[in-house]
């Protein structure tokens, strides 16, 4: 998904899984709105959509692992999610290894998440979102802040492993050429409207040029 600044990507990546209401229209899983479900249908159905933000959310001062189990809290209630914190499973801590080292940081399992790169970071968050078994990863410009090389790295990997395990990938960027050497779909968004939906090669330069031209009635907004 592509698009200028204050398209609407972020806000609609969170009305997919549900934590920001839709304005119009609406959001179904599986042909279930989520307006209809009760609180813990609700909570069910978010366990099965990952996400990753932009700040990527891990707490700092928890180790890697913590962070990574935290990945399985919308499995359960509160009671749950501090009962895994303070006394892992063991089944859940090999799982949370495994992850690491499949996304290439299975070392750092014990280190605080404040003490490692952005690039291994990153990386953390990937494994956190894969933790609880997704059947939906949306991820929000999770690339932002490393460079070009990185962030290739860390999208084929996003890419691989959603072939690998099944489950369906929506990712925003800000990188066009990224975007269009990757993935083999683009949604072009716009001031919250849908320009475009199609393969990379159909996207021609009146597309392009619709989505990212000036307008200096949203500068006037901004300003």
């Amino acid at each position: 998904m592509v698009g200028p600044s204050g398209a609407g990507k972020t806000t609609l990546l969170r009305s997919c899984n549900g934590t920001v209401p839709a304005a119009a229209g609406g959001v179904a899983i599986n042909g279930r709105a989520l307006s209809d479900m009760g609180e813990r249908e609700l909570r069910r159905t978010r366990s099965e959509l990952a996400f990753i933000p932009q700040d990527l959310a891990l707490v700092p001062e928890l180790r890697v692992v913590a962070n990574v189990l935290a990945g399985g809290f919308g499995r359960g209630g509160l009671l749950t999610a501090l009962r895994a914190l303070l006394k892992p499973r063991r089944a859940d801590a090999q799982r949370a290894f495994e992850l690491l080292q499949r996304v290439g940081v299975g070392d750092q399992l014990y280190k605080r998440s404040d003490k490692l790169s952005g690039g291994e970071q990153q990386r953390v968050a990937v494994a956190r979102a894969l933790f609880g078994g997704p059947r939906v990863l949306l991820a929000d410009e999770p690339v932002a802040s490393v460079d070009p090389e990185r962030a290739r790295d860390t999208l084929a990997l996003l890419l691989e492993l959603a072939r690998e395990q099944g489950f369906a990938l929506l990712v925003s960027l800000h990188n066009l050429k990224l975007a269009r050497e990757l993935f083999g779909r683009l949604l072009g968004l716009r001031r919250g409207r849908l320009l475009f939906d199609c393969a990379p090669e159909q996207l021609g330069p009146g597309e392009l040029a619709a989505l990212y031209a000036l307008d200096p009635s949203e500068d006037e907004q901004r300003d």
